[in-house]
């Protein structure tokens, strides 16, 4: 489908944190599972710079509706994206139930390590469904009622256990469509660190059932960040938007993205290749990420601010001054789409590469970037398989689809403009000063080096950067 505006779903997380630094630069600390990993400053500039790529490379952004944090109305930042339209709200009540559907059909069947709770797995997992659907039907953002309202009183000792499974249900449901984060790197993921590079999908699955069907001692909220992770990746893959997830998130759904890619048998190259008529190098050549060279757009943005620019409406005047290359990326899109061959989609890549050259040649730093387009599950592929998130189930399934349905998936997947992570995790160092003289901020050095640590390790975990010598 051709488009005249480039999209794409951002994290609420990394929107509400970039619009606190703007604010007072205090992290949200009260739904953190701090003890494993407290938010930092630090970890705001992260969100900062994330949120700056998507302002200036894309035209709309779009976040899922969620519960309003209560300092809502003093997020400046959040506030004027919002009323100026360039970040909306996204309707996702149309594939609400599908989405559920498959995080019902998953969870059952990748089940929980806890024997009391696989035993009642289909329960938990309809339970969790449920209360992911129910966020994906919101039109707009809400404040919750108090969890004693959504709960029924007890009349009785044998109402008991509902009363609980209501209380319970309520209680995700707020961690859901509000911010918790838990650490994502939690000890049993870090003991099962072989079955997580292996098979992220199923192991962060199944550790989602451990902690949200245990649920006590604080569990659910590592349970209800990895829900967060599944919600957003399935709305992203349905709707075929590009997504930026908060720092915490991004190593999760690269690591998802990884084990989809992995999977994906040369036979299907071999039928890709024969529906445009091209060789299997072709193929390979067209889904080779193009290396592009852009600006470091949080130096350029602190530098407006340290020059006197309000801090807000230095938003504004970054985009305006990239407008161009947004026009750019959205003719890109439309031309990978409509391409007839697989040589005239290679083109189209190195002719956006050459363009942003030109457009970006007035600045003297420049930092790598990639075109990297999506290798997602096909919605009318999952809705048979018993499990819909086994990529080797989902590839023998994809490979028996007809010649013209393949190539028109392939022709259509969505593309982003992406970055090395770690790089840019160690870039941060670089803009403290710069931030301190524009953002009046003071950065702790322990809480910035255990930020560093603590991510350089987490991304280790998930195998999503090759682990140090000795490590």
């Amino acid at each position: 489908m051709l488009s005249d505006r480039s999209s794409v779903l951002i994290d609420q997380t990394m929107l509400c944190e970039a619009a606190r630094l703007m604010r007072d630069a205090r992290p949200w600390r009260p739904d953190y599972e701090e003890r494993w990993w407290p938010p930092s400053i630090s970890e705001q500039l992260f969100h900062l710079s994330t949120i700056l790529d998507a302002l200036l490379l894309y035209d709309q952004l779009y976040v899922l509706p969620a519960e309003l944090p209560e300092d809502a109305p003093k997020l400046s930042l959040r506030n004027r994206l919002i009323d100026s339209g360039i970040i909306a709200n996204l309707d996702t009540a149309p594939i609400a139930d599908d989405v559920g559907e498959e995080l019902r059909v998953f969870l059952s069947e990748v089940g929980s390590s806890r024997p009391k709770i696989d035993e009642e797995k289909e329960q938990v997992a309809k339970e969790i469904a449920q209360i992911a659907s129910r966020l994906l039907v919101l039109k707009e953002p809400t404040f919750l009622p108090s969890i004693e309202a959504t709960v029924s009183p007890v009349d009785n000792w044998t109402e008991y256990r509902e009363e609980e499974r209501q209380r319970e249900a309520a209680i995700i449901e707020q961690g859901l469509r509000g911010q918790q984060e838990g650490t994502l790197s939690h000890s049993w993921l870090r003991e099962s660190r072989r079955e997580l590079q292996e098979n992220p999908i199923a192991t962060v699955g199944r550790h989602l059932m451990d902690k949200i069907g245990y649920f006590n001692s604080g569990a659910y909220v590592s349970g209800i960040s990895h829900l967060r992770t599944f919600v957003y990746w399935r709305v992203s893959d349905r709707l075929g938007l590009p997504f930026f997830p908060s720092c915490r998130r991004m190593p999760q759904i690269m690591s998802f993205d990884r084990q989809l890619r992995r999977s994906l048998p040369h036979e299907l190259f071999q039928v890709i290749a024969k529906s445009f008529k091209a060789s299997i190098e072709d193929v390979y050549d067209d889904l080779s990420n193009e290396v592009i060279s852009l600006p470091p757009f949080l130096a350029l943005y602190l530098d407006k601010v340290r020059a006197g620019h309000d801090r807000i409406d230095a938003f504004f005047e970054l985009r305006e001054e990239f407008r161009e290359l947004r026009s750019a990326i959205t003719d890109l899109q439309n031309q990978l789409c409509s391409s007839q061959s697989l040589r005239a989609r290679v083109d189209a890549k190195r002719r956006f590469n050459r363009l942003v050259t030109s457009l970006t040649r007035h600045y003297d730093l420049k930092h790598v970037f990639f075109l990297e387009e999506a290798v997602a599950f096909a919605p009318d592929i999952l809705k048979p398989l018993g499990n819909p998130f086994d990529p080797s189930k989902y590839s023998t399934s994809l490979i028996q689809k007809p010649v013209e349905w393949i190539r028109d998936w392939w022709q259509h997947r969505p593309f982003k403009i992406a970055y090395e992570l770690r790089s840019k995790l160690l870039d941060l160092p670089e803009y403290e000063k710069l931030a301190q003289s524009a953002l009046g901020i003071s950065l702790d050095s322990k809480a910035k080096l255990d930020f560093i640590r603590y991510y350089d390790g987490y991304m280790t975990l998930y195998g999503v950067v090759a682990a140090k010598q000795g490590a």
